[in-house]
């Protein structure tokens, strides 16, 4: 319980964020001392594709109060599904501070919102500047899922009636009935962000 209380990475706390940063620094510089097939100092990549999902399943329980055997955060900076409790804006704060992105060659953060979020104008107009803050804080890669849990769920019983539900799992998209069910369920369990207020 202490494990899961504690402060995590995803609500712009500057106590965790650093801490992320600084383990990308260590592995930053691990890194470097392994060069290239030509020699040349090497440009590490922070993109998990779809291995959160497969490393998890062979990773014991982590101090963070994460258990054994489940998925990996989903993206280089996203938040452990559930964790990012302040909102959208938390999110894309402590997301912007995690890696260098002149020194590594990739990163990117998952987002998960409800579909109400952005059935108004003034939802789209908070994305694109949620987006524009991001990027001015030196993120680098964002992508969007923007679909309910009911609606996921209901593709996992239904999946005849879902044929077209695109999602995005971690830099790539995919049909979600296509999908593994534990990816399935791991994407379920994001956190499903909605604007403040609404």
């Amino acid at each position: 319980r202490m494990c899961l209380n504690a402060p995590k990475f995803g609500n712009d706390e500057d106590y965790v964020d650093r801490i992320v940063r600084e383990w990308y620094e260590i592995a930053y510089e691990e890194y470097q001392k392994h060069p290239d097939n030509l020699g040349n100092p090497a440009m590490p990549e922070a993109f998990s594709v779809s291995g959160h999902n497969q490393v998890g399943i062979r990773t014991g329980a982590l101090p963070s109060g994460r258990l054994g055997r489940t998925p990996l955060t989903d993206a280089s900076v996203s938040a452990m599904p559930g964790t990012d409790k302040k909102g959208p804006t938390a999110l894309v704060r402590s997301a912007a501070q995690a890696v260098d992105t002149v020194k590594w060659g990739s990163n990117h953060l998952n987002m998960k919102f409800h579909p109400s979020a952005l059935r108004t104008v003034e939802g789209r107009i908070k994305l694109l500047a949620l987006i524009k803050t991001y990027m001015d804080l030196g993120g680098s890669m964002v992508q969007f899922n923007c679909v309910s849990n009911e609606t996921l769920k209901e593709a996992q019983l239904h999946p005849e009636r879902y044929r077209n539900l695109v999602v995005r799992v971690a830099g790539f998209s995919a049909y979600f009935i296509h999908l593994d069910k534990t990816l399935q369920d791991e994407i379920i369990r994001r956190t499903e962000l909605r604007w403040e207020g609404g």
